[in-house]
């Protein structure tokens, strides 16, 4: 375990009780650069299908593609996957139709869950899925915002963090500084 030690001396205590709330969620944020995939896949009946592919695609990555297999239950898992960016992912297996899910949006940290029903069918027949509802990351309870590169170039720049603080979601300077209503 780290510890963090600093000479309050100078700095009002309420900046510094800010700086010790917002600190462990910035350096947790630099330390989580992947996204991951996880799910089951299920039959019509509900009944786990084991020895699925899972192939993930996306231009994020290095190589053309990451698989991975379900296993007895239909559970799958897919870790370590660059983020931000914008992902594909099917679910194959012989005498099932193929299911494609597009435009998955990960990003940094973030633990999306994708759950697959897969109908029987011909191994040529492909069911590519839109406008479902959106995926949510049901293992971190972290908030985070992935910023886009024009979005900090057209953000004022200041002198300091301090600028930047009243920017992030439930985080007020008005009046004492306020980090999610614990002042």
């Amino acid at each position: 375990m780290h510890r963090i030690s600093f000479k309050i001396g100078s700095v009002p205590v309420a900046v510094a009780m800010l700086l010790l709330a917002v600190a462990p969620a910035i350096v947790r944020a630099q330390a989580v650069a992947s996204a991951s995939l996880t799910g089951r896949v299920v039959d019509e009946s509900g009944a786990p299908v084991p020895d699925v592919t899972v192939a993930v695609t996306s231009p994020a990555l290095q190589i053309s593609s990451v698989a991975a297999v379900t296993n007895q239950e239909g559970n799958y898992q897919v870790l370590d996957l660059p983020a931000p960016g914008v992902y594909k992912i099917s679910f194959a297996r012989a005498g099932f139709q193929t299911f494609v899910r597009t435009d998955l949006n990960l990003a940094v940290g973030f633990a999306a869950r994708v759950d697959a029903v897969m109908k029987i069918g011909q191994v040529e027949q492909t069911v590519e899925v839109t406008g479902s509802s959106p995926v949510v990351d049901t293992v971190n309870t972290a908030g985070g915002t992935t910023l886009q590169r024009q979005e900090i170039e057209l953000t004022p720049k200041g002198l300091g963090l301090q600028e930047l603080l009243p920017m992030s979601a439930g985080i007020s300077l008005a009046g004492k500084p306020d980090v999610g209503d614990s002042n």
